[in-house]
């Protein structure tokens, strides 16, 4: 299991005992240690960072974690601190308390007195014991927190609840005139604005969580190929339930910024706010699964499987659509050179019809691809011939 650490020790001498002891206990593979770092707090209650978090070949997605919470573990003068380990302002908060909550950190406060020092760390662990047993014999207190991800479930319920205030403002907009009118487009624009924050930060925390992902299954591995029989299926077990868990905060992040997408995709006066020749992405905003769809021509190609609303600002899906790497084949499964357009635009993911065959696979349509959404239809603006295939496998 995930576990964010807090050791708190007297001196500065054990502190770095038990630092090197959690290493130890990760090349034992006793523990997957993902990251740690030495903090300290002086006679006047000022924290500083003694080591800063160690990522190792991990990268930097674990490493901020750690950072976050070192920011905090001494209370609010904290804060500056994690910002020198590798943490980002005002985000600090808002990812330390995502991963192990308020009541956690104001026991590490208090913990954390004056003239003791600390190791924060990041680890898997199956059994408690072995951790516990080192650091008490180093003179260590160990404090530990099961690693959640509550902010992700908070983001999708700002976004659905930005997205019913915008609805009803937008209502209101239409039977306005005159000042009032205007003063409910400020608030709709308002609204949207907030909108496209939430969505900003469902990308931000969706690249993090693929990274991180990604880092920790390759640890996982590379302990797992030296590991025995039972120790190496622990870990793959571990490693497939990392891979589980990064897909359903995908589902979660993906949910939300769709929702912020066919917020911002209408326009107060009804319609959405992309439609039109040169650019009718606001189309697949009215794209549900299930539903049945038909090439230029009026053929029935199949029903929609997936659908994946763009990101203009993206450049490719490196760090933001892919999935893990032990996840592939990615989405859009298609051939590299068509990837960025799709990710930039949105696609939908067509399953087409019959029975499964070999040599028969998905459909991919882009954004720009989709002519009309009626009836519970999808009618495309190109044959059947011009849509990319996925992939073989």
């Amino acid at each position: 299991m995930d576990k964010m650490l807090v050791v708190v020790f007297d001196t500065e001498q054990r502190a770095y005992t038990g630092y090197r002891a959690l290493k130890d206990l990760d090349a034992e593979g006793s523990i997957v240690l993902y990251g740690q770092a030495v903090v300290a707090k002086d006679a006047d209650g000022k924290v500083s960072v003694r080591e800063a978090a160690d990522q190792g070949p991990l990268g930097t997605a674990v490493g901020l974690v750690v950072g976050s919470l070192v920011g905090l573990v001494g209370g609010p003068v904290g804060v500056a601190v994690g910002a020198a380990a590798g943490t980002m302002g005002g985000a600090t908060y808002d990812l330390a308390t995502a991963v192990v909550g308020d009541d956690f950190l104001d026991e590490t406060a208090r913990s954390l007195g004056p003239g003791k020092w600390a190791v924060v760390a990041e680890v898997d662990e199956e059994w408690a014991t072995p951790l516990d047993a080192r650091m008490q014999a180093v003179g260590g207190t160990v404090l530990r927190r099961a690693r959640g991800e509550v902010v992700d479930a908070q983001i999708a319920r700002e976004d659905a609840a930005l997205d019913a205030e915008i609805a009803a403002l937008e209502t209101e907009y239409e039977r306005a005139t005159g000042e009032a009118k205007a003063k409910l487009r400020t608030k709709i624009d308002a609204a949207r604005a907030r909108l496209q924050k939430t969505r900003d930060d469902a990308r931000t925390r969706l690249e993090a969580a693929q990274v991180e992902a990604e880092a920790k299954i390759a640890a996982l591995k590379a302990q797992a190929a030296s590991a025995q029989t039972e120790r190496k299926q622990q870990l793959d077990k571990r490693a497939a339930e990392v891979q589980a868990e990064y897909r359903e905060r995908r589902v979660k992040l993906d949910r939300a910024r769709e929702l912020a997408r066919e917020a911002l995709a209408r326009k107060p006066d009804g319609g959405t706010a992309e439609e039109g020749p040169a650019g009718p992405y606001g189309l697949i905003a009215q794209v549900r699964e299930g539903m049945s769809v038909v090439d230029a021509a009026g053929k029935e190609i199949g029903r929609v499987r997936m659908v994946q609303m763009g990101d203009p600002g993206a450049v490719s899906t490196e760090g933001q659509y892919q999935e893990v790497a032990l996840l592939r084949p990615s989405e859009p499964d298609v051939p590299g050179a068509l990837q960025p357009g799709m990710v930039r635009m949105g696609f939908v993911k067509v399953e087409r019809g019959g029975p499964p065959r070999p040599g028969k696979h998905d459909h991919y349509v882009r954004a720009d691809q989709i002519a009309a959404v009626a009836g519970g239809r999808v009618t495309l603006a190109v044959a059947e011939a011009k849509l990319a295939d996925g992939q073989e496998h």
